[in-house]
């Protein structure tokens, strides 16, 4: 008999795998955020399936079942500066108005590009568009120049 059966019956038993960072890093960012255990869980499975790069795509259609179950409509503002509070207000009446949603969400954009002016998208993937900027007027003026 050879002295030690502890060797033996360890042969056979597989060492836990180490924890790999990113779960660690996911555990650490789930905690910062005071993410619920249940979203934390499903990070962690992202994680563990390497899946990850996914997680943009999923919030993205969380938001849009969410703002469908509360009748809430999401508009992007663009502008070349920020818009006051005031502004802001006003255009989210008048998108409410337009669309008849119980709610409306406005999201801000800065675009060098419109010169002044504003432009609103809302609808199902931006549908609709508003288009309130100096750049499209000069563009409008230009088109009819050039059939005169």
């Amino acid at each position: 008999m050879h002295g030690n059966d502890d060797d033996q019956s360890q042969e056979g038993a597989e060492e836990p795998a180490p924890v790999a960072a990113e779960v660690i890093l996911a555990d650490e960012i789930s905690r910062s955020l005071g993410l619920q255990p249940y979203v934390a869980n499903f990070v962690n499975i992202l994680v563990d399936m390497k899946q990850v790069d996914l997680i943009k795509e999923i919030a993205a259609e969380f938001e849009l079942i969410v703002n469908r179950l509360s009748e809430t409509e999401v508009a992007t503002v663009a502008s070349v500066v920020e818009l006051e509070s005031q502004h802001l207000e006003e255009i989210a009446k008048r998108v409410q108005k337009l669309t008849r949603a119980k709610n409306v969400k406005l999201k801000t954009v800065i675009e060098k590009s419109l010169l002044a002016g504003i432009t609103i998208q809302y609808g199902n993937s931006d549908s609709k568009l508003i288009d309130l900027s100096v750049k499209k007027q000069l563009e409008e003026i230009a088109a009819q120049a050039t059939f005169s």
